[in-house]
């Protein structure tokens, strides 16, 4: 990803602090591998094209609860209650290609030490890296060795 896109001048979705559950109406979780009839909040952009190297993806985003379709390849369910969504990429069979999604812009201005944290869960033989980005650099989170 290009340092361009990373600072395009972009009008803030929300003010920090922001937190995000996914058990929202906004989050439907679809069914099946594919996420089939499943949204996302519109805030959210996953996989955008500009960002997915060749202008496509085989990943399928979406939130669910509980077991993930492809046994063993995910959580039990979410990390605060157990009981609520994730945010989630069916990656089984697929490999080679990048699953990614954009949060809401989110203002930091508001805070003296601004700070992201967040749960993951990764398991499976084709996983690589993981990174985060802000506006301005991309940081490797975990990397496959």
């Amino acid at each position: 990803m290009g340092a361009d896109h990373l600072n395009a001048q972009v009008t803030p979705d929300f003010t920090a602090p922001y937190d995000e559950n996914f058990d929202s109406l906004n989050f439907v979780p679809g069914f099946g591998g594919n996420n089939l009839n499943g949204s996302l909040d519109s805030n959210w952009n996953v996989n955008p094209p500009e960002l997915a190297g060749n202008g496509t993806t085989q990943y399928f985003w979406g939130t669910g609860s509980g077991l993930t379709p492809s046994l063993f390849s995910g959580p039990s369910g979410d990390h605060t209650t157990g009981n609520g969504q994730y945010l989630y990429a069916e990656a089984s069979n697929y490999s080679q290609d990048r699953a990614k999604v954009i949060t809401p812009y989110i203002d930091l201005d508001t805070l003296s030490n601004p700070e992201l944290s967040f749960y993951k869960h990764q398991y499976g033989s084709d996983i690589r890296d993981f990174r985060c980005a802000d506006r301005c650099q991309w940081l490797l989170v975990w990397q496959h060795l």
